[in-house]
């Protein structure tokens, strides 16, 4: 049996440039869990629930891809919906006769990788069918251009935090923290 030994130190007292090794090797340390995201995406949800979107899932990708965006599928409470954007008025006459969903539909998760889909109960003799289909369309037309506007919302949040988290006074901060030992070439012992 052979029996080496090498010197381990704490963040602070290697050099500068095994420093920014142990930076850049660790540069992911914040953010290598799943769960790093869960307050963003927590807050983001209630948020949504409140502008009348019920159940919202957020999905995401990123950071450094073409494709990377945010996105959220709901069902829209349509009386919740057009009371918060002031709307009541506009579409009282299709009022509890819309249901409205947002659905994703693709394979990547940017803002418009999601589908507003609606259905107009058309057995409620509706005295102008063609107002009613007008109505809705308008309805989801104002809805797709929120959920398009909220989700790159979303996405710049979650950028924002991911590149708080990977920063290097964030990844420092954190090998400080913890007390981790390094090797001369900045792995952690």
């Amino acid at each position: 049996m052979e029996t080496r030994s090498y010197n381990v130190y704490p963040y602070d007292e290697p050099t500068k440039e095994q420093q920014t090794k142990a930076i850049e090797r660790y540069r992911d340390i914040n953010t290598d869990f799943d769960q790093w995201h869960d307050f963003i995406t927590d807050e983001w949800k209630v948020t949504l629930d409140l502008l009348g979107y019920s159940n919202p899932e957020i999905l995401f990708s990123g950071f450094s891809s073409q494709g990377d965006g945010a996105c959220f599928t709901a069902t829209v409470d349509v009386g919740r919906y057009l009371a918060k954007y002031k709307l009541l008025k506009r579409f009282k006459k299709i009022y509890g006769l819309i249901s409205i969903k947002i659905t994703h539909n693709y394979r990547y998760y940017y803002a418009q990788s999601t589908t507003v889909e609606y259905e107009l109960d058309y057995n409620q003799n509706l005295k102008d069918e063609n107002k009613a289909h007008k109505l809705a369309c308008e309805l989801a037309e104002h809805i797709e251009q929120d959920r398009i506007k909220l989700g790159n919302q979303i996405y710049k949040d979650l950028y924002r935090t991911y590149s708080e988290l990977t920063s290097d006074e964030a990844v420092a901060d954190t090998l400080r923290g913890n007390d981790y030992q390094f090797t001369v070439d900045g792995k952690i012992d």
